[in-house]
């Protein structure tokens, strides 16, 4: 006889939500600070560059200027930088495919 255990549905529960959390974080103009973090973390920023850098909201770290970023980052805000410039380029296309 094969024996219940309570603790299956959730664990299948939390399965299904993990599939989410596979997908790559994003960055854009309404992100929240631990999104911002999690997108540092996943682009492979060092810990001081998402610690600096991962208290901001989306719209706030996408309206810094290069030299804004060195300043808070010298270490890699132009890396930085160059990635957020990807991230505006396709901002601006998925509005322009959006008419926005």
């Amino acid at each position: 006889m094969k024996k219940n255990n309570v603790l299956e549905p959730v664990e299948e529960e939390e399965e299904e939500h993990n599939i989410y959390q596979d997908l790559p974080p994003t960055l854009n103009r309404k992100s929240r600070p631990e999104d911002v973090k999690a997108w540092l973390q996943y682009k492979g920023f060092s810990k001081i560059t998402v610690r600096c850098l991962g208290v901001l909201s989306g719209s706030l770290l996408l309206g810094m200027t290069r030299d804004e970023i060195k300043t808070v980052c010298p270490e890699e805000g132009g890396r930085v930088f160059f990635q957020l410039q990807a991230v505006k380029s396709s901002l601006a296309l998925a509005s322009e495919n959006y008419g926005h």
